[in-house]
């Protein structure tokens, strides 16, 4: 399986990068430089702004390479649509194009759609809590969408304009899991990536070990259930 064709090339997957910086996992940190190195599989030494001053790391695209053993010496990431082993840190991205075949959403969701402020997230906050126990901000230029049903918010999610990825994933209130509400978040982050000329949205899943939790493995299965063009595992190899 390929990725997609935006983002497949090693220079529109720099330019992706640098969007999710503000998402700060081990592989989207604030990039500071990208220069991409020529070879087969295609590699990207990218700086990374740390804590203490800049970091630089090799991002290999091994994009339809079987082999992730990459060699020893320092820490590289690599991103792969093949299966990654257990035994590396990873993460999945999953890439829905507008011709993803996203499962038939809850119609009695009602929908809305608002630029962040302070009312706005205090609802995003209870549905995040209720969902996964904490609760993260959105980015600078993000857009809140809520999911709402008889009157109370029970689903939300943050769509970001800037990299057409839903930052931190789709949440819904644990009592109402099962009811296709986050399927609908999906439809309606599908149709604001189509409204801004965009032709797929992504969503980025860390896995918190090297075995899926009960967890992860519920929210792979709700994004793979709703038919994602590509994913992409993206780990971190010693």
């Amino acid at each position: 399986m390929k990725l997609v064709g935006s983002l497949e090339s090693p220079e529109a997957f720099a330019e992706w990068l640098k969007t999710l910086g503000g998402l700060k996992t081990f592989w989207t940190k604030p990039v500071e430089h990208v220069e991409i190195l020529p070879g087969d599989p295609a590699r990207l030494l990218v700086g990374w702004k740390v804590k203490r001053g800049y970091r630089r790391i090799e991002i290999i695209l091994a994009l339809g390479k079987h082999n992730l053993d990459m060699g020893g010496g320092e820490c590289k990431l690599v991103a792969t649509n093949e299966v990654a082993e257990r035994r590396y840190p990873r993460s999945v991205v999953y890439v829905y194009t507008m011709d993803s075949r996203l499962l038939e959403s809850n119609t009695r969701v009602d929908i809305d759609v608002h630029e962040v402020n302070r009312d706005i997230l205090g609802n995003v906050e209870r549905v995040q809590k209720s969902s996964w126990g904490f609760y993260m901000p959105p980015l600078p230029g993000s857009i809140a969408i809520l999911a709402g049903m008889h009157g109370k918010p029970v689903g939300a999610a943050y769509y970001n304009p800037s990299s057409s990825n839903i930052d931190y994933g789709v949440h819904v209130d644990r009592r109402y899991w099962r009811m296709r509400i986050g399927t609908r978040l999906l439809h309606e982050a599908r149709r604001l990536a189509l409204s801004a000329g965009r032709e797929w949205f992504t969503v980025v899943r860390v896995l918190r070990s090297k075995r899926p939790t009960a967890q992860d493995r519920r929210a792979m299965a709700f994004y793979e259930a709703n038919n994602p063009t590509a994913s992409l595992n993206v780990c971190r190899i010693p």
